[in-house]
């Protein structure tokens, strides 16, 4: 197994190094997709000077992606990704897993996990998110997955359909005939989706934005009033478990 990271970089920048140091000895190959302008045309004031700690390390491959303004992000994102993963494939990876600044793996985990997969066309888990404070963490988990390791063969690619499981309609992976879905025991992504230095930029610049556009200043209200008791703003099935912040993320 040749494997590698594909990250997919707009802003979150502050979560970035704490993500890759978890994964970095247990991959071959690390390619950080970023852009300037998110998929609304919102420019990311130095998030290309940011990328330069990358740029001519040993594993590491930094790419520009220029959004085309005016098209669907989530298609625009799938684009993107297709970019990077024809990117991996030109590299010489035979296997291949997607990640953003807020993915964090257990480093432990991820290591025995990876000698599962390398048996399957395509892997998922479920996943922990956490909101506003790395050591609040949202009970119940929620339904959806995130694709783990897959094969990349001539014809990988991300594409809008099916997924054995359900995830978001930007990183449904084809082919995925041999799938295996990980057990909550055996690997869960940590997702520190609320975890940013400016919640406003996340929203504003999220590609799931239409789905509440219209609730923005609401959410960033109820989000610097939270003080994790209670039901979760935007979260309304969930509340907060106190947990340790293994990764040691800092409270933004």
């Amino acid at each position: 197994m040749k494997l590698c990271a594909i990250y997919s970089v707009y802003n979150g920048l502050e979560l970035l190094d704490g993500s890759i140091k978890q994964i970095e000895k247990s991959v071959d190959t690390i390619i950080i997709g970023y852009q300037e302008y998110s998929h609304y045309g919102i420019f990311a004031p130095g998030v290309k000077e940011f990328m330069q700690r990358y740029e001519g390390r040993a594993k590491f491959k930094v790419v520009c992606f220029k959004p085309r303004f005016g098209e669907e992000p989530k298609a625009s994102e799938r684009r993107k990704m297709n970019q990077l993963i024809t990117v991996a494939k030109n590299m010489g990876n035979t296997h291949f897993f997607m990640s953003a600044t807020d993915h964090y793996y257990e480093t432990k985990q991820f290591v025995k996990a990876k000698e599962i997969a390398k048996n399957y066309d395509a892997t998922a888990s479920k996943m922990y998110t956490y909101f506003k404070n790395p050591s609040w963490r949202l009970t119940p988990i929620e339904t959806y997955y995130m694709p783990f390791i897959c094969r990349l063969t001539r014809e990988t690619m991300v594409r809008k359909g099916d997924f054995p499981v359900y995830v978001d309609p930007s990183v449904c992976v084809y082919p995925h005939d041999d799938f295996y879905e990980f057990g909550e025991d055996e690997l869960m992504m940590h997702h520190f989706s609320f975890i940013r230095k400016d919640i406003k930029n996340k929203l504003v610049n999220a590609a799931a934005r239409r789905n509440f556009k219209n609730d923005i200043p609401k959410i960033i209200e109820d989000f610097d009033n939270f003080n994790g008791v209670g039901e979760v703003p935007y979260f309304k099935d969930n509340e907060c478990e106190i947990v340790d912040n293994i990764f040691n993320i800092p409270l933004f």
